[in-house]
């Protein structure tokens, strides 16, 4: 079960990565009312702005979108980190229970 929340995990992350490269954030690009952020201020044309609405839009929740896959994917990563398989599987097959420990400020010799 742990495997199989990292392997989730590890694939939303690559799924929100990916959302967030390809459409970046709104903002940089065109405005909430569909207007441009280029240069010449002109007023934008019926079409331009339905064109840049939709841009917006779709940017915006391809954003929120990837950046939801990247935190819930972070999350199903530590919960198969946390609670790992601790006996036997359906496949009959064992996984060894992780140990994270360090020695802080320990020092060795005399």
């Amino acid at each position: 079960m742990a495997d199989t929340l990292s392997l989730l995990g590890l694939l939303l992350d690559f799924a929100g990565a990916l959302l967030l490269v390809l459409h970046r954030f709104p903002a940089l690009e065109v405005t909430a009312d569909g207007r441009s952020m280029a240069p010449p201020q002109a007023e934008p044309s019926p079409q331009e702005r339905a064109r840049n609405l939709r841009r917006y839009w779709r940017n915006a929740v391809a954003t929120r979108a990837g950046l939801v896959c990247l935190c819930v994917g972070f999350a199903l990563q530590l919960l198969g980190f946390i609670y790992p398989d601790n006996g036997t599987g359906a496949t009959g097959t064992t996984t060894m229970q992780r140990h994270v420990s360090f020695a802080a400020g320990r020092r060795h010799g005399g």
